[in-house]
């Protein structure tokens, strides 16, 4: 039931585009018909969102996740790699559920139990973002490689644990931590699940060799403290509470900087549901909570960093709180009314998931639902940065303006709230939504000194540009170069121009930004010096 009810849930996923951060990981200097290129993935981090970025080591060290979307690159070329990404992913669901399934017959469920906490598992419409969001395969894949570790080293009361199911625990092991670093936890949850001592040796091999590999390219280690972690802990806790026990209008988008606190009462109940569960469930629904914790525990440190809660951290949870459910059925509840349980959690499931998915077709409706459920600065950005890539530019300017007003700032829109206002061909909202943003506590980064300086030369603002300027010491815009030669031509000095080269372009860019400001004086004295040199 678990299995088909998936399929017609995330079915439609196939027909999906990409969304987020999904098309920068397909833009990938890897090229899947260099058969180099695939080995050369065991070679790379895996940036934010790309690879082979410049943005700096990022900690994350995820080769078979790469070489996954090289495959639907593979299979499915430029315009056809979403939809056999979309494929891929409902298959690695799929196959989470069947890992989940061997698990719950190694722990003897009777097969009602067995199916609640399938379906617990399966249609929870926390699963919605990972399985439907290209970027968070990893989790899905993960999920299945620790799972798939623990159904083969359960006891199974027939032949003993031998070589070959060994070889596979410690192969599953290694696939697991090459995925996602949450698979560095899968010898202890062999262990809390009574695993026998040659499982957990094969399990901890197969994770050290997955270190050692990740050791030998230099992956950077992911940054975080026990102060960190330590602070977003209650917030994180009551907010995946909430989200695991009322799962309604799911969509990514909170951030604790941004968000209210989050009420206690979810935790509470929480902790609560915990301990009922426990009691019910005795021995199996203590190994279904310890999984769920230690598949947990380790989004504190994505949290600490990132501060977005994301509702794929909870993907490899959900199959221990499914354990901890339909362990407790499978002592207490009759069979007709876990039937019946069965029938309607599946039902509610597979609405509510459907629900979701309408948020992720695509990446305009995915920033449409982030914005209308979870407005702040973080979204505002996001549906600025679509809006913009789409040409749709007063509506961008207005989401940017939103992110940069307020205590709470996006720090990608102070990058551009003023550069964007100049792509509208308006100097003048530059100069005053720069200003503005600057006030507001943005940062005075390059990407926003620059075109905001560019603002106030071309409506005439001299002297306030100056200090901007001033302030500039590396220019990634190249529009600090312009502005400087305008304001030097001013006092009819070419330093900042002679320093560049003394290209005739850069000349007539700043002399353009001259008239503009009204100074035909010295735009002219400019093109006269870049056609004969200083005049005497």
């Amino acid at each position: 039931m678990a299995l088909g009810l998936s399929i017609l849930t995330f079915g439609p996923a196939v027909g999906f585009g990409l969304v987020w951060d999904d098309t920068a990981l397909y833009d990938s200097p890897l090229d899947p018909a260099r058969a180099a290129d695939w080995l050369r993935a065991f070679t790379l981090e895996l940036g934010d969102a790309r690879l082979d970025t410049e943005e700096g080591p990022t900690g994350y060290y995820r080769p078979l996740v790469v070489c996954s979307f090289l495959l639907d690159r593979a299979i499915g070329g430029v315009e056809g790699a979403a939809s056999v990404g979309h494929l891929q992913s409902i298959g690695w669901q799929l196959l989470a559920v069947l890992a989940l399934s061997r698990v719950l017959g190694r722990l003897r469920f009777g097969p009602a139990a067995a199916a609640l906490a399938l379906v617990v598992f399966a249609l929870h419409p926390l699963q919605v973002e990972p399985t439907v969001w290209l970027s968070a395969r990893n989790d899905l894949m993960v999920s299945v490689f620790v799972l798939g570790a623990l159904g083969l080293a359960l006891p199974a009361g027939g032949p003993a644990f031998g070589l070959g199911r060994a070889l596979a625990v410690f192969g599953l092991g290694l696939a697991g931590a090459l995925s996602k670093e949450l698979g560095l936890i899968a010898p202890l949850v062999l262990l809390i699940a009574g695993a026998p001592p040659r499982a957990l040796l094969a399990s901890a091999l197969g994770v050290g060799a997955a270190a050692a590999l990740r050791g030998a390219v230099g992956a950077e280690a992911l940054g975080f403290s026990a102060a960190q972690v330590w602070a977003v802990l209650p917030a994180t806790a009551a907010i995946s509470a909430r989200d695991l026990l009322w799962p309604v209008g799911l969509h990514p988008g909170e951030r604790l900087g941004w968000s209210p606190a989050a009420p206690l009462g979810p935790l509470w109940a929480g902790l609560g549901l915990g301990a009922a569960l426990l009691a019910a469930g005795r021995g199996r629904a203590r190994t279904g909570l310890l999984l769920a914790g230690l598949a947990w525990a380790p989004s504190l440190a994505a949290v600490s960093q990132l501060g977005l809660v994301g509702l794929r951290y909870h993907h490899l949870c959900l199959a221990g709180l499914g354990i901890a459910i339909g362990a407790a059925a499978d002592r207490w509840a009759p069979e007709r009314a876990a039937r019946a349980l069965v029938v309607g959690l599946g039902l509610l499931g597979l609405v509510q998931s459907q629900r979701a998915l309408l948020g992720w077709t695509d990446d305009g409706a995915f920033w449409e639902a982030a914005v209308a459920r979870h407005p702040n600065p973080y979204t505002w950005t996001g549906r600025a940065h679509h809006r913009r890539s789409v040409g749709e530019l007063e509506g961008a300017a207005a989401d940017l303006k939103r992110a940069t007003t307020g205590p709470d700032l996006s720090p990608m829109a102070c990058f551009g709230v003023a550069s964007l206002a100049l792509r509208r061909g308006m100097p003048a909202e530059a100069a005053a939504e720069g200003l503005r943003a600057l006030q507001a506590g943005c940062a005075p980064s390059p990407e926003l000194l620059a075109p905001t300086a560019v603002g106030l030369v071309a409506t005439g603002r001299w002297s306030e540009a100056q200090p901007l300027i001033d302030a500039v010491h590396v220019d990634p815009t190249g529009m600090a170069v312009v502005v400087r030669v305008a304001l030097e031509a001013r006092v009819r000095q070419r330093a900042a121009w002679d320093g560049a080269g003394a290209p005739s372009g850069l000349a007539e860019q700043s002399a353009y930004l001259l008239e503009q400001g009204g100074d035909l004086e010295s735009a002219a004295w400019l093109r006269a010096a870049a056609r004969v040199g200083p005049p005497g």
